[in-house]
């Protein structure tokens, strides 16, 4: 733990159903290129504790760069939009002594549309502030290289006779 490994972030029962976390990126991703997403998550809850379990769900947003800009000159960018959603479902507390370990949750969305920008927004549906607590770390978002088309082609060689000798 502490700063040398990094941190994560503990997130203490949330009251009310909601967007919990959301990492924005510079990506652009093209239509139909498949993206991958990888959260890690853990409930540290014992089944001791009595509390409710978070459920969760992933959604996968672009917006898109118009030809306007603000006041301050800065680019103005479409509302963000669903290009895929993932749901986790419940995240299921540790044994009667310690916690739950830490769950890495990957999953591809393919996206229909080009985005400018791209974001992971991480939503919790479980409520009440007995239990449901939960812990994330390193949401990451990897794009797929864009499918390349090969073509392969035999170039035919003519055949040439000197009939003529000197």
């Amino acid at each position: 733990g502490g700063a040398a490994n990094g941190y994560a972030m503990y997130v203490d029962g949330t009251m009310e159903p909601g967007m919990v976390a959301s990492i924005s990126t510079n990506a652009v991703i093209c239509s139909a290129q498949t993206m991958y997403c990888s959260i890690w998550l853990r409930n540290p809850s014992s089944t001791a504790h009595s509390g409710a379990l978070p459920i969760f769900r992933c959604n996968i947003q672009g917006r898109k760069k118009t030809d306007q800009t603000d006041a301050q000159g800065k680019t103005i960018y479409t509302e963000w939009e669903d290009a895929g959603v993932y749901f986790v479902g419940k995240l299921n507390k540790g044994t009667s002594n310690a916690g739950g370990s830490w769950h890495q949750v990957v999953f591809p969305i393919n996206s229909t549309s080009s985005y400018s920008e791209t974001r992971v927004s991480l939503y919790n549906f479980g409520t009440g502030g007995n239990g449901n607590d939960f812990m994330v770390d390193d949401i990451c978002l990897y794009v797929s290289p864009l499918p390349l088309a090969a073509y392969q082609a035999t170039m035919g060689c003519e055949s040439f006779t000197d009939a003529s000798t000197t």
